[in-house]
């Protein structure tokens, strides 16, 4: 599967979710024939939460390099600036809070909630 198929799936699943988020919105979803209850989103609170969550993943994985996330000037994307190891995530932009366990993720830019490497 290309990375740009997962891209098109995540982007379909955000507009699911967004559907389902509005006021009447259905939890249910038909998805390729098959019926599928979509869960409650869940959405970071603040920087500090993401930051916690950073803190507490690369805890998990035994990571011993420190990521600092920080709030982003504009509304165009998060990314991730390799000198310093600091996530730049956007503020006022409905996806930027999105806990689906990536506060932000470094790869090409196919979709708006991505991180893009600086």
């Amino acid at each position: 599967m290309s990375t740009a198929a997962v891209y098109r799936g995540e982007a379909q699943l955000c507009s699911l979710l967004d559907r389902a988020n509005t006021l009447g919105g259905g939890r249910v979803a038909e998805i390729a024939g098959s019926r599928v209850t979509l869960p409650v989103e869940r959405k970071f609170a603040s920087l500090e939460t993401i930051q916690a969550y950073v803190d507490r993943v690369l805890e998990h994985e035994g990571l011993p390099r420190a990521v600092t996330v920080r709030k982003r000037k504009g509304h165009a994307g998060a990314h991730y600036e390799s000198l310093g190891a600091v996530i730049a995530i956007p503020f006022g932009v409905d996806w930027a809070l999105r806990g689906d366990g990536r506060p932000a993720r470094a790869g090409p830019p196919h979709h708006p909630g991505l991180a893009r490497p600086r």
